[in-house]
């Protein structure tokens, strides 16, 4: 019961949060679910704190090291305690070696973890050859596994290869092993026919099929960024019809910069 109001107040108050932990700590210290959850509270509560955010950055950690150490064959803890290595400052147990130390437990655990671990290592240090790289070497691996596709889509488009984008991100949509993923590569497909003024009709099939199934996910754009790439294409189309009936969706969208883009669109 404390656990599960401990991880409803994760995104909507954190001091709730951070006291209905402490409860379930001192009930449950042996708890590996328990110190995780306690490890993501703290770390939030040391990002937005300035005086204190050293000490909620140490209880982090030392959750974090307790749920491993409790449950050592757990990836999702491990992960966890990756990401605090990899964002923490070195003041605040920050460490470039122990995180290279976690995605190598990682990769003996589950190679295919391994590998996603390695991206977030390989993104967060900006070494952006070197993941291009291990992308294309992880896609013939592991060819089902859709944030690969997904997430070499998103560097060639980076790098305006606007038709190998489009081809990963269609190849990151032919799988569903992440549902996350699925869905942005839907929106990636039109966001990429916008970039390009190509594929402009595979663009509006996969936007209309998005916001038709991204109701109350979490980690993806919003359906009025979705109504305004729709807009775009539409225009690209000259159908003023649709270019009317999506601008006044994205319209209701409080995203500033997502009403520059409109305010760019309706000047065209």
């Amino acid at each position: 019961m404390l656990l599960n109001q401990a991880s409803h107040h994760l995104n909507d108050d954190l001091n709730k949060a951070e006291k209905v932990i402490e409860k379930a700590l001192h009930l449950a210290p042996n708890n590996p679910e328990v110190n995780f959850l306690c490890g993501r509270i703290m770390g939030r509560k040391a990002d937005t704190t300035i005086f204190t955010a050293l000490s909620y950055a140490n209880k982090s950690l030392s959750c974090l090291k307790k749920a491993v150490e409790l449950k050592p064959e757990q990836v999702r803890y491990r992960l966890g305690l990756l990401n605090f290595y990899l964002g923490a400052p070195a003041i605040a147990g920050g460490d470039m070696q122990l995180a290279q130390q976690e995605i190598n437990t990682i990769s003996q655990l589950d190679p295919i973890q391994g590998a996603k671990a390695e991206i977030i290592y390989y993104r967060k240090t900006e070494q952006k050859q070197l993941l291009k790289e291990k992308l294309i070497k992880w896609i013939k691996e592991y060819p089902e596994i859709n944030e690969f596709h997904f997430r070499l889509g998103l560097m060639l488009q980076d790098e305006k290869e606007y038709t190998r984008a489009f081809e990963a991100f269609k190849k990151a949509a032919n799988y569903q092993d992440e549902q996350t993923y699925y869905l942005n590569s839907l929106y990636q497909i039109g966001r990429n026919a916008v970039f390009s003024h190509l594929f402009i009709q595979q663009g509006i099939d996969a936007l209309t099929v998005f916001i038709a199934q991204s109701h109350g996910q979490e980690d993806v754009p919003s359906h009025e960024w979705a109504a305004l790439r729709l807009a775009q294409l539409y225009n690209l189309l000259g159908n003023n019809e649709m270019v009317n009936q999506y601008t006044q969706q994205a319209a209701k969208s409080r995203d500033r910069s997502l009403h520059k883009a409109l305010n760019k669109l309706k000047r065209l």
